[in-house]
């Protein structure tokens, strides 16, 4: 039996129809950047590697500033990283158009998107 990615077709309309994943950083300007930076370009990566466009956050900003720009930019779900993320390897991810959000491992994030 074939699953819908399976098809050709299918997998073009996918990717035709890429989504954008927007991620934020929940830790404060003040603490470990450099781990957050080295914690979201591996996962942006993944993300553009199964067809998803994703785009980080280019500063350290309050988090009402960070969804502002994910708003303006119309992405699909925007994926929050923080220190409970980054200790437990999972990431935070809301869905835009719905409101709902929920923890996920990044290949539970990766196949819901694909669903």
């Amino acid at each position: 039996m074939t699953s819908k990615n399976d098809n050709p077709s299918s997998i073009a309309a996918f990717h035709e129809t890429k989504l954008t994943i927007g991620i934020v950083k929940k830790i404060a300007a003040a603490t470990m950047p450099v781990r957050e930076e080295k914690y979201c370009l591996p996962m942006a990566g993944k993300l553009r590697s199964a067809g998803f466009r994703a785009e980080i956050y280019p500063d350290q900003a309050k988090l009402q500033k960070q969804m502002k720009w994910a708003d303006q930019r119309k992405v699909d779900y925007v994926v929050f990283i923080g220190e409970k993320e980054m200790t437990e390897q999972v990431l935070s991810a809301k869905n835009m158009r719905t409101g709902q959000q929920e923890t996920l491992s990044m290949a539970e994030f990766i196949d819901r998107l694909r669903a």
